[in-house]
């Protein structure tokens, strides 16, 4: 390990504390310092030249070091961007859903982002090849997705500016969404959606554990979603529910494309 420095990534995430990512550079790995025969770990989350990536399953410990370049490789030809170059963390949920929804680069066309402060998703998405996005949040689009060509953030709910979106007629291709909210009001939100939407159009949606006074229980929450797919799969050629490594513990992504005819 001389002269290497390391990145630390780690599942489940309090792991990286326990490890020792202090969050400077020169910061030893805790369980390598002091009497060990372990060499000393470098660890840099910035000036990095090797992931070091550990996972704790069933009770064991598993770990892997991958060159840098390697680690930031990804499936359609691009760079994976680490958390000081992206907007939020979200970013990452919007890039595994694409790597496992739809990897082909530049096949996402037009798109509309609901509730998409602080520009996480958008920012993935502009990256990824869509040609637009219509962001729509009241709160703020912060850099470096703001000044991203092909953005549009109209600031204000989306029920004020739908209308306007359907006198233009200028379909969509794909909406997402990761509001907090519970599954149906999402897809409340998709069906106020269709008459902006292509037939066909393809969509990404999160289901969340929510309620604003924070008493859904997890019977409230299934029942839910299960309403909420009950209506998704009238609307849908294809449906896709995914447990991802970037959602929390009660989240799940939704995937789907509408009928590509419409009664």
């Amino acid at each position: 390990v001389q002269g290497k420095r390391f990145r630390l990534r780690c599942f489940p995430k309090a792991l990286e504390r326990q490890i020792g990512m202090c969050g400077g550079a020169d910061t030893m790995c805790s369980c390598c310092s002091g009497e060990s025969h372990m060499p000393k770990v470098t660890l840099d989350p910035k000036a990095f030249t090797h992931v070091l990536t550990c996972v704790r399953a069933d009770g064991r410990y598993h770990a892997a070091v991958t060159d840098r370049k390697d680690a930031e490789a990804l499936p359609w030809g691009g760079t994976r961007r680490w958390s000081s170059e992206a907007v939020c963390r979200a970013y990452y949920k919007m890039d595994e859903a694409l790597t496992i929804g739809w990897p082909e680069k530049g096949q996402i066309g037009r798109v509309v982002d609901v509730g998409a402060a602080p520009g996480g998703w958008s920012q993935c998405l502009l990256e990824r090849g869509a040609s637009h996005v219509t962001a729509i949040d009241p709160g703020e689009i912060t850099e470096p997705a703001k000044s991203m060509q092909g953005l549009k953030h109209c600031q204000v709910k989306y029920q004020v500016c739908l209308p306007d979106l359907i006198a233009r007629n200028q379909p969509y291709d794909m909406l997402v969404c990761d509001v907090n909210c519970a599954p149906t009001e999402v897809v409340a939100m998709l069906s106020d959606f269709l008459a902006v939407l292509r037939p066909g159009a393809r969509f990404v949606i999160t289901f969340k554990k929510f309620s604003p006074s924070g008493t859904c229980t997890v019977q409230k929450y299934k029942e839910n979603k299960e309403e909420a797919l009950g209506v998704l799969e009238g609307l849908c050629d294809s449906l896709t529910v995914r447990h991802l490594f970037n959602n929390t513990a009660e989240e799940r992504t939704v995937f789907g494309t509408l009928k590509a005819v419409r009664g």
